[in-house]
């Protein structure tokens, strides 16, 4: 981690991100991480997290109006991250784009997205409309995969440029063993799948176990897997294990056979492949995981898998009895890692060009 500004002057820097309240994931710890690099390069910051609606209705009409009533005037520049936050405006506006309003773009009218009826087709209009006009007037776009990166290019025929986000933890990641279970640390939500997960141990033929850890915001979800666990009998086989602070999860890494992270269309990577690979451990994910499967090669440095409990099962257990072939992966996917260029020193001088 460097001190240095990169070539940059000193300068204000206004962060905008949105954020559903109560709620701490992946993107505001990245953007919590860029204000950390950024002050202690010498710049002022200033980080304003905008409410955004629990549903997606007509109060997104307000959230949009709100982000283009905000000035940032005082700022030198302004970096925003996610819909409507990057409607903000400013004259040195750039985007770091994580992700649009994805229930109206490759999630439409699926399981995931908006159904396809008359006040829903307004509503996508308007945001896709809002989406193709605010954001043309950026100095700079940047996507945090090829993911995103795709699917602006196909939806608003926007070109933007991939910036891979850093772990800021890198240094915290280390390597025990190959033990005898698979873990799964993420926010406990539908879109991460942990259920997929849980569903497969009934399955396997080793005794090979299933760690998951992470806090729900759908306590819905939450009692859902709980339920999964008890109806299939696994509580020998799967832990559940809440919230837990950093160390704990880099210490359970290091000591996991693998890691398994099961996302369904992820924007990016995530930061939990880039733990995996800097601890030496492979990634089981699915085939329809989005951006997760950017930096895996199936075979190579992770397992790339049929989205069914019984491929996942299948899986599980050539890890457990190959251990080889777990070490194998797990050590290619750190070299694979390391001979990237993803460093905060590098998004901090593109961020502010």
């Amino acid at each position: 981690m460097g001190n240095d500004r990169s070539g940059a002057d000193k300068i204000r820097i206004a962060l905008v991100n949105n954020y559903q309240p109560f709620v701490y994931g992946g993107a505001e710890f990245l953007v919590d991480s860029l204000r950390t690099q950024l002050l202690s390069r010498g710049h002022q910051v200033s980080l304003t997290r905008i409410p955004f609606p629990a549903t997606l209705d007509h109060k997104l009409i307000n959230n949009i109006l709100s982000c283009r009533c905000i000035s940032f005037d005082e700022a030198d520049k302004v970096i925003a991250f996610k819909f409507p936050a990057y409607f903000v405006p400013h004259d040195n506006r750039t985007v770091w784009m994580f992700h649009q309003l994805r229930q109206v773009y490759e999630l439409w009218d699926g399981p995931y997205g908006l159904r396809d009826d008359p006040k829903n087709a307004a509503l996508r209009q308007l945001v896709i409309g809002s989406d193709n006009h605010f954001l043309r007037q950026s100095k700079h776009i940047f996507v945090n995969s090829n993911e995103v990166a795709g699917r602006l290019k196909t939806y608003n025929d926007i070109d933007s440029e991939v910036l891979y986000p850093p772990l800021l933890d890198r240094d915290r990641c280390h390597f025990k063993e190959y033990g005898d279970f698979l873990f799964y640390p993420s926010r406990m939500t539908t879109f991460k799948r942990q259920h997929l997960a849980v569903e497969s141990m009934q399955y396997v033929s080793s005794k090979v176990r299933l760690v998951l850890a992470g806090k729900s915001d759908e306590p819905e979800y939450e009692e859902k897997l709980r339920n999964l666990i008890a109806a299939k009998k696994l509580g020998d086989k799967v832990t559940m294990l809440g919230w837990i602070d950093q160390q704990e999860k880099f210490d359970l890494m290091a000591g996991a056979l693998a890691c398994v992270y099961l996302p369904y269309q992820e924007d990016s990577y995530g930061f939990v492949s880039m733990e995996a690979f800097y601890s030496r451990k492979c990634v089981v994910t699915l085939q329809d995981s989005g951006g997760t499967k950017e930096l895996l090669v199936d075979g190579v440095n992770g397992l790339v898998v049929y989205p069914s409990p019984r491929a996942l099962a299948e899986k599980f257990d050539l890890l457990y009895e190959n251990r080889r072939l777990a070490r194998d992966l797990g050590e290619q996917a750190f070299a694979d890692l390391n001979s990237r260029d993803i460093s905060w020193d590098t998004v901090v001088e593109k961020l502010l060009k």
